[in-house]
């Protein structure tokens, strides 16, 4: 049996599809608004959590590529208040993955005040994202972060003849060449393996799977296709 190995490790950070990379972090802004502990929800499943902005460069590069998205939604200004991973109780501001206050704040004037709730960004004042304790259950976006998967463990692909797995797709996308959809595959999380469709000409189409053959409920699920090529 013929078997081709490569590995992608942490020679080069890359970001999941979708992602925006900057410095040594990935985020990743939600299409709909939902209430606080539903988006720390979401970016959890996500393998992340809800941005704290460390820095007034972090903050102004998360609020402008904010304000760049929802534009492109056609959302109006008004709308434009983003949730980050901070919240008060009992007078005490707490945020995720942060050990006491937070490197940075950005409050408005006369804030944070008393009341119980979670912290918001928003354009009211200066237009330039100040920040803002309301009630947690109400709808607005939010934006996840995680780490550049940098320093996660390489992984060895290889190249399994006659296999090709289905009805296990995370998502695909074209790629130029194999190595580029072990790289999505290794940035992410729920990803175990992936197919390579050779198409018409030099294009190929990469797909995520979250199982391997092992992990297949039914036999059906592994098929033989000639243009189909199966990593694991």
């Amino acid at each position: 049996m013929f078997l081709l190995f490569f590995f992608v490790g942490s020679l080069q950070a890359v970001c999941p599809p979708g992602w925006l990379a900057w410095q040594d972090s990935c985020y990743i802004f939600m299409p709909h608004s939902m209430y606080w502990n539903q988006a720390e929800e979401t970016c959890g499943r996500l393998g992340a959590n809800l941005v704290v902005p460390n820095s007034k460069i972090e903050h102004d590069f998360v609020w402008q590529k904010f304000s760049i998205h929802l534009g492109m939604l056609d959302i109006e200004a008004k709308r434009m208040k983003l949730w980050i991973g901070c919240e008060m109780t009992s007078g005490n501001l707490t945020c995720i993955g942060v050990d006491g206050d937070p490197a940075y704040e950005n409050w408005e004037t006369g804030q944070p005040d008393s009341q119980d709730g979670c912290v918001r960004i928003s354009d009211k004042t200066d237009n330039d994202g100040k920040w803002r304790i309301t009630q947690c259950g109400v709808s607005r976006y939010a934006a996840c972060e995680m780490a550049v998967p940098c320093g996660r463990a390489a992984m060895k692909f290889s190249l399994v003849p006659q296999s090709c797995l289905f009805n296990h797709l995370i998502k695909s996308y074209p790629v130029k060449e194999s190595i580029g959809c072990g790289l999505a595959c290794w940035a992410e999380p729920l990803c175990r393996s992936f197919n390579l469709w050779r198409q018409a000409g030099d294009s190929k189409m990469c797909q995520l799977n979250n199982a391997t053959l092992l992990d297949a409920d039914d036999v059906t699920d592994i098929k033989n296709e000639d243009n189909c090529f199966f990593y694991e």
